[in-house]
């Protein structure tokens, strides 16, 4: 259909045999089966925007669609490609202006679907290029591959509700991390304004700081009420036997979510996450 190049609808005899059909799996094992398999498709081609096939199904025992039905079919198509036009502009704009706005709070932030397709993004954003850049088929590339599969596993997990961290630490080539990706999954009505977006992806660099708490590490990291705890006394200089003292519990407890606080911080060492914590500051939001 996009090699034609044809500014119309086509069906599938335009360029199959009824015998290619009958053997192609997509028909014989899940159209036919439906009582479906007779269609009718659109290529509309947007500026600056992936292409987007418009396609219609009848029942297979009608027949393929007669050139009658097709015309009637090409007089409706400008009114079709006139309204995905402004529909897809209206939801850019929308994306841009949300990627606009977290600059505005000086927040490099860009506005990505499940599968980490960009839809739009800051300037703010596109300056930390050690970190976080824009791929080809404008996907998100994080240059941290252990925060890229993170990153891209939680996003494809918005939908599921499967508990996934939705904020990472970000490294380039030095083993301490310099800032934290959170992942703001787009809910409710946020999602039906924004249909083709699932999540705003925010960055914010981590600074020294005095005051930090445990609902900060918990946010940033998506640890636990524990787990915060733990870190900020290692990072006070206790030891797991100073902690587990003062705080009734087994040293194997602690051990446990000290192996927690490991993965989340994606760190190996306890010298690791008591750098992460004296780095951190609160975030502006």
């Amino acid at each position: 259909m996009l090699a034609r190049q044809h500014r119309g609808f086509v069906h599938e005899l335009d360029v199959y045999t009824e015998e290619e059909l009958a053997a192609d799996p997509i028909f014989a094992e899940f159209l036919h089966p439906r009582g479906l398999g007779w269609g009718a498709g659109t290529a509309i081609q947007i500026p600056e925007r992936e292409n987007l096939v418009v396609a219609v199904e009848r029942q297979l025992a009608r027949g393929p669609f007669e050139p009658e039905a097709i015309e009637r079919l090409d007089t409706v198509r400008p009114d079709i490609a006139r309204g995905i036009m402004i529909a897809s502009r209206l939801e850019h704009s929308k994306a841009t202006s949300v990627a606009d706005t977290l600059e505005a709070l000086g927040l490099p932030g860009m506005v990505l679907k499940s599968n980490g397709q960009v839809i739009a993004a800051n300037d703010l954003i596109l300056d930390l290029k050690a970190h976080v850049s824009i791929g080809a088929f404008n996907r998100l590339v994080v240059c941290d591959r252990n925060a890229q599969k993170a990153l891209l596993l939680a996003l494809e997990h918005l939908e599921s509700g499967t508990r996934v961290p939705l904020s990472l630490p970000l490294k380039s080539t030095s083993s301490r991390a310099e800032y934290v990706a959170h992942i703001v999954p787009m809910k409710g009505r946020a999602h039906d304004i924004f249909a083709n977006a699932d999540a705003i992806l925010v960055v914010t660099a981590i600074h020294s700081a005095p005051d930090v708490t445990p609902q900060l590490l918990m946010g940033a990291f998506d640890l636990t009420s524990a787990e915060a705890r733990l870190a900020l006394d290692l990072s006070q200089g206790h030891t797991l036997s100073e902690i587990a003292g003062a705080r009734a519990l087994s040293q194997h407890t602690l051990k446990t979510q000290l192996k927690s606080v490991f993965q989340k911080l994606d760190v190996r060492r306890q010298s690791d996450v008591v750098k992460i914590v004296e780095h951190l500051k609160p975030l502006p939001f």
